[in-house]
């Protein structure tokens, strides 16, 4: 019987193994399972990913580190790439294959309004998305998102352009496809600002758009639809500058 190497074959440039067309069919002692789908989403689920900051020590610097961690063991993180610019209380969230983090504080920077990406599967620096609305522009201010679905991601207020004041509009963005944010609705607290928080299922988001007291309120969005947020309950207690996190039932905040 012949013994075929497949590390051995490869294409005629050289870069890549045979492509297999049609039916194949194989006889073995053994059991293989031949992977399917996209190669995007292999090697990156129970991926967690953590992008810019302060540094540790004064004079307490904005970063550009991007490192991931492995959840389903317990470690170190490792290196993953840099963000374009450094910075820190940027917004974040991710599909299962791309994940995206948003503006936030940078000094020298007025309104720092940019959309980055990254595909989770492969390490590497973010790239450029697109920008978040004009109005959100926001300086100097700490983001809560209501949380995403596998197709739509949304943005929460947060300090208007150039600090002046706290901003009530929810953004969306469909994350497989690269462009600005378009604009979802308002939220119902007009005082919405920093130091907010959300968490979602693949339906709705429910979050705390906190301005500068310690509101219990809760709102919340249907993802799929665009309109403004209504009333959901509230916190046991108040609070702000919090997480919150979730699984397919229900969120902790």
């Amino acid at each position: 019987m012949s013994e075929i190497k497949v590390n051995n074959i490869q294409s005629l440039s050289g870069t890549n193994g045979p492509e297999i067309s049609g039916t194949v069919e194989m006889n073995s002692t053994g059991a293989m399972l031949l992977p399917r789908g996209d190669t995007a989403y292999r090697g990156g689920r129970g991926r967690g990913i953590f992008g810019g900051g302060y540094g540790a020590s004064s004079p307490y610097p904005n970063l550009a580190t991007l490192d991931y961690v492995q959840i389903a063991t317990t470690g170190i993180g490792y290196d993953f790439g840099d963000l374009t610019t450094a910075r820190t209380a940027s917004g974040g969230t991710a599909s299962a294959t791309r994940g995206l983090l948003w503006a936030g504080r940078h000094p020298g920077i007025d309104s720092y309004n940019v959309i980055e990406f990254i595909t989770i599967s492969s390490t590497g620096n973010s790239l450029d998305f697109g920008d978040i609305q004009p109005s959100q522009g926001y300086v100097e201010s700490f983001y809560g998102n209501a949380g995403n679905s596998s197709t739509r991601a949304i943005i929460c207020s947060g300090n208007d352009a150039g600090g002046s004041g706290n901003d009530n509009e929810l953004s969306y963005i469909t994350l497989a496809s690269k462009g600005d944010a378009q604009d979802f609705g308002d939220s119902i607290d007009n005082t919405a600002g920093t130091g907010g928080s959300g968490t979602s299922n693949q339906t709705r988001g429910v979050y705390r758009p906190a301005s500068g007291s310690t509101d219990a309120a809760l709102e919340t969005v249907l993802i799929a639809t665009l309109g403004n947020s209504t009333a959901f309950g509230d916190l046991n207690t108040g609070r702000r500058v919090y997480g919150s996190l979730s699984d397919a039932h229900g969120g902790l905040g």
